[in-house]
């Protein structure tokens, strides 16, 4: 895999009405999987990142490693949200600080975008 520029940025991770209709459907169903298998980034940051609608991108926290489908959201610049499903739990913080709840909001991460290669 090859990747273009990359921000550091803060994740935040949530509901949205589509994720939860896909969990109503099922966990296995098409409208949860698409769902959570994409990100919303800030039309600035998709602009810093050279990205447009429907690009790939790699998200890495200190817990892991993902690849989402990304898509223009009403964010501020340098923040991405994830919804809510196994990819987003992937990289969560997976400390619980005494809570017993891991951290889904305010993670470092990392953005890069991916360059698909013919293989």
């Amino acid at each position: 895999m090859a990747f273009i520029k990359e921000v550091h940025a803060i994740l935040i991770t949530g509901r949205t009405l589509r994720q939860g209709i896909g969990v109503a459907e099922g966990k296995d169903s098409d409208v949860y999987r698409e769902e959570t298998s994409q990100v919303e980034l800030s039309a600035g940051t998709m602009a810093r990142l050279g990205l447009k609608h429907g690009d790939r991108v790699e998200i890495s926290t200190g817990s892991g490693v993902e690849t989402f489908l990304c898509r223009p959201g009403d964010l501020p610049d340098d923040v991405v949200f994830v919804p809510y499903g196994l990819p987003a739990n992937r990289l969560t913080l997976n400390t619980t600080e005494g809570s017993g709840m891991p951290g889904f909001k305010g993670i470092p991460c990392r953005i890069r975008g991916v360059i698909d290669e013919d293989i």
